[in-house]
């Protein structure tokens, strides 16, 4: 496989849940997306190496203090709401393979997913910018049952998540 697709010298050994990419907030259709903690807040930020945004990070607290995940995580550092991030964990959304990389690392290879900047793709992406700042930012009134609504139906992936999690992690290798 291309150095792209499956940067080993980092590869964590086991797969992420089906249900992360949910949990955590990810939404774009990249292979390849990384999260880490904001610092001066308690959200997370998740970017495809094009694009970027933050989320609450309810997802993947479940995921990264699960019993069986700690381990594994417990030498990287993600940031927190006080520090800046030292590394990034990546996940491949089609193996599912999970990776932990610096941040610098991590940004450049994440940027290597996608097409070279051309008059025709910074066109496009110019175009998609526009789009995304209309579609959110239109003014709306904000019903307080509509946002309590919409909390708890994004908290029915986190269920899945900790049930997925607790059925097994599926390790990639053996660390012995």
């Amino acid at each position: 496989m291309s150095e792209l697709s499956r940067p080993l010298h980092r590869r964590l050994p086991f797969l992420a849940p089906s249900t992360l990419d949910e949990a955590v907030g990810y939404g774009l259709s990249s292979r390849f997306y990384a999260v880490h903690w904001q610092p001066g807040g308690e959200e997370l930020y998740i970017t495809d190496g094009l694009r970027g945004y933050t989320t609450p990070g309810w997802g993947f607290l479940v995921f990264t203090h699960n019993h069986q995940v700690i381990p594994f995580l417990s030498s990287y550092d993600f940031g927190s709401a006080d520090s800046l991030p030292k590394h990034m964990l990546v996940v491949d959304t089609l193996s599912r393979e999970t990776f932990a990389m610096p941040l610098v690392e991590a940004r450049a290879f994440l940027q290597k997913q996608h097409a070279p900047l051309n008059a025709r793709t910074l066109a496009l992406r110019r175009r998609e910018l526009h789009d995304a700042i209309d579609a959110n930012f239109e003014v709306a009134d904000l019903d307080k049952d509509e946002v309590l609504d919409a909390l708890e139906q994004a908290e029915v992936s986190y269920p899945d998540l900790e049930a997925e999690l607790d059925a097994g992690l599926r390790l990639t290798y053996s660390l012995s």
